[in-house]
């Protein structure tokens, strides 16, 4: 198996390892927030083992008594009718045709009798279908009648089957149709006989002509429902809910669910959420990880932290968020992930992680909304507390990120306020508490952050700024023996720390890294050329010689390094300054001797950038000397297209092959270096001698 392969296996190993001790944890915690204590055999009907306590303060829905008033009120909401005045057009049409054939028949001569047109008539209408069955006794008083009558006896039906049907008649009226056809009668100025026949045909011209919408009923009805609020019954902490020895009843059952001290071992769903949530967490955490970044897969300190944390962060939650809600660790967790894993990485874990509080505490009166906010709240504390972190560049920079801190925290209380049912004095107590939380918990993280630095060996932001310190030992060792790196130093930490800043890489990192970065020419300086003042050593040297020399500073740099105490992250700026790159200068001279010189034997020894912020200090490097020796040669120097063909020769040679740096970030890089060197080297105004001097 290859070097490679095994690499890769390792890394393997520690993901899944960290994996399962996240899944195990997270599940363990579920597990007992879920079956508590004596939950087991708690269960409606059974008799309490003991007193049965409420673990906290906490407002919880009455779902009998809601469910009761959410009925009465959709009850209350009357039916939803579709009006069809199709109806009444028909019945129009067949009174009148109805009439018209009793005229028709009164009329006709060749009927002599009246029993002839009664007979006649009584043909007519069975032949005419039109739904009336009328008496025989009714059949012969309309043959008998004379026009008139027929006419104001035909306005009468039209005038009560019009308002009947005008008022509308649905499934119950028509039940009770011939009470109001009788009462419609009764009011119209009429003859006896005329009423008696209206209240006969009448009867066989109303219909029903309202229809119940279900959809729109059971709309009005849902609306109904939802505007009655949650019943919610106060429980105080310390409060007996079934005293020992007494039968637990379904509303006091309702209650120790809602509460967390027991449920249900049979309920397979809960045992699939407690099985399902962990791994669906892992497998996300996993992924940000690999994406943001990958290298803390390859260091056991670094996943061993981050576990570390996000069981601190589910423990918290777990313990803490049931007392209060912002009693969680999220502004403490927030704060360490970044400082020592990068905002890259802590800022999505926090909002993957910060909701897990609403697990562990619900708002009764209002279960989704409330949760909702609560759930955004939590992730709002985080990413606030991770924000400005990034940017910390001065001690007094962290009264910014406690200011960032307290304002997400400020934010999600208030939400969380505005969706619960406490009163104002309440609402202020949860707020203080919020406040005071995250105070201590940014207070705690940063007293802690120099004794977990000593434990990981991790270059945190207080280390980088104390190294920054121009008075540290070493750089003025530096300063001292060697004033020409020295400077070169400060110029490349400063170009690198401005463009890193422009690409978001950690800019304060790559300063550091750049003052640090050619600390090994302390043994030989005089042997470089920006500490030169007189001959060039390397004039009586053969080229061979005078490559160890200068190659040699990396790995004497390294010793320097470690004897000083340095972070690993600034010893790697020291092995990756140079990468493999060639001694050029020196290949040439060995090459005017011995044309048959290799080319690897003129390469540094070192390793390629594998940061971002090492691959642009390479770049700084490189380009911050060349130029310089532009400029100390007094001839015309083009900055772009000598930082255009530094860059591409690095490009070329593999230098960056290894580095995550991207191309539009390496653009950006460029341009931030052409900015500063213009700037550096821009051109000035001779004065005459004796105002120079005057």
């Amino acid at each position: 198996m290859s070097q490679k392969t095994k690499k890769a296996g390792a890394i393997g190993v520690k993901a899944w390892v960290a994996g399962i001790f996240v899944y195990l944890s997270f599940a363990i915690l579920l597990a007992t927030f879920y079956f508590p204590g004596l939950s087991f055999t708690l269960h409606s009907g059974n008799i309490a083992p003991k007193d049965i306590i409420s673990p906290r303060d906490d407002q919880i829905v009455d779902k009998a008594a809601t469910d009761a008033a959410r009925e009465r009120a959709a009850a209350s909401v009357p039916t939803s009718y579709d009006f069809d005045e199709k109806v009444l057009e028909n019945s129009i049409k067949r009174i009148d045709a109805l009439f018209d054939l009793v005229i028709e028949t009164i009329r006709d001569k060749t009927l002599l009798t009246d029993a002839q047109k009664a007979e006649q008539l009584r043909f007519q209408i069975a032949r005419s279908n039109l739904g009336f069955d009328l008496k025989p006794e009714t059949i012969t008083k309309l043959a008998g009648a004379n026009t008139a009558q027929i006419e104001d006896l035909r306005s009468g039906v039209i005038d009560v089957t019009r308002s009947l049907l005008i008022k509308g008649i649905n499934e119950e009226g028509i039940k009770n149709i011939t009470n109001d056809i009788e009462t419609y009668v009764k009011l119209r100025p009429s003859s006896q006989w005329t009423r008696n026949l209206l209240l006969e045909i009448t009867k066989f011209t109303v219909a029903q002509n309202m229809f119940v919408n279900e959809e729109q009923t059971r709309k009005n009805r849902d609306y109904a429902k939802n505007r009655i609020s949650p019943i919610v019954r106060t429980v105080s902490e310390g409060e007996i809910i079934v005293m020992a020895g007494e039968p637990i009843t379904p509303d006091a059952m309702a209650i120790i669910e809602y509460l967390g001290i027991a449920r249900n071992i049979g309920d397979w769903r809960t045992w699939l959420a407690i099985a399902l949530y962990p791994l669906i967490l892992v497998i996300f955490l996993y992924m940000v990880i690999a994406i943001s970044n990958k290298i803390i897969l390859e260091d056991t300190t670094k996943i061993t932290l981050f576990v570390i944390l996000v069981i601190i962060s589910i423990a918290g939650a777990r313990f803490l968020v049931p007392i209060s809600p912002f009693l969680a660790l999220t502004p403490f967790v927030a704060i360490i992930m970044t400082i020592f894993l990068g905002a890259q990485v802590s800022i999505p874990v926090m909002l993957l992680l910060s909701p897990l509080g609403v697990i562990f505490k619900s708002i009764a009166s209002a279960p989704v909304s409330g949760t909702m906010a609560l759930s955004f709240g939590f992730a709002l504390i985080g990413y606030m507390t991770c924000l400005h972190l990034p940017k910390v560049k001065r001690f007094t920079h962290f009264v910014v990120v406690i200011v960032y801190s307290l304002i997400g925290t400020a934010l999600a209380s208030s939400l969380f306020v505005l969706f619960s049912t406490l009163d104002k004095m309440g609402m202020l107590i949860m707020v203080a508490i919020a406040l005071g939380s995250t105070t201590v918990q940014v207070a705690l993280a940063l007293a802690l952050t120099p004794f977990l630095e000593l434990l990981t060996t991790h270059t945190t932001v207080f280390r980088l700024l104390e190294l920054s310190d121009l008075n540290h030992p070493l750089l003025r060792k530096l300063m001292i023996e060697a004033p020409g790196t020295y400077q070169h130093s400060i110029l490349v930490g400063n170009m690198a720390s401005i463009a890193c800043d422009e690409i978001n890489a950690n800019g304060l990192l790559a300063r550091v890294g750049g003052y640090y970065h050619d600390i090994g020419k302390l043994k030989y300086p005089h042997y470089f050329i920006e500490n030169q003042q007189g001959p060039n050593p390397h004039d009586s040297l053969s080229p061979g010689l005078s490559k160890t020399i200068i190659t040699k500073h990396v790995s004497e740099g390294l010793e320097l390094a470690r004897f000083y105490k340095l972070p690993q992250e600034i010893m790697g700026f020291v092995d990756t300054h140079h990468g493999t790159s060639l001694v050029g200068f020196f290949l040439l001279k060995a090459r005017e001797k011995d044309p048959e010189t290799e080319e690897d034997d003129f390469r540094y020894q070192g390793s390629h950038p594998r940061t971002i912020e090492q691959a642009v200090v390479m770049l700084a490097d490189t380009i911050e000397s060349a130029s310089r020796a532009c400029q100390m040669q007094n001839s015309f120097c083009d900055l772009d297209d000598l930082i255009e063909r530094l860059v591409d020769e690095k490009l070329r040679d593999g230098q960056l092959q290894d580095s995550p740096i991207s191309l539009s970030q390496l653009t950006a890089v460029k341009e931030s270096f052409k900015k500063q060197l213009s700037a550096q080297y821009h051109k000035r105004i001779p004065y005459p001698a004796e105002v120079q001097h005057g």
